[in-house]
């Protein structure tokens, strides 16, 4: 899973940046899926919170297992 960031003005679709990254990565190293999101969470000093985005990617894990089971 990859979190992105878009810059000022970027219009950003979650596809087109998994097929991107198919197109220039072996299968294997590409993200299964891809987030875009308005900033990373960050901590008072600036540190990037991994919990708080694992936590995200556990939820989209759920709801794409909630839509595949139908």
């Amino acid at each position: 899973m990859a979190f992105v960031v878009p810059a000022p003005g970027a219009d950003l679709e979650s596809a087109e940046l998994r097929a991107f990254c198919r197109s220039g990565m072996a299968s294997y190293k590409a993200p299964w899926a891809v987030e875009v999101v308005s900033e990373l969470p960050r901590t008072n000093t600036g540190k990037m919170v991994r919990k708080d985005l694992k936590s995200s990617a556990r939820e989209a894990v759920s709801q794409a297992m909630a839509v595949q089971a139908g």
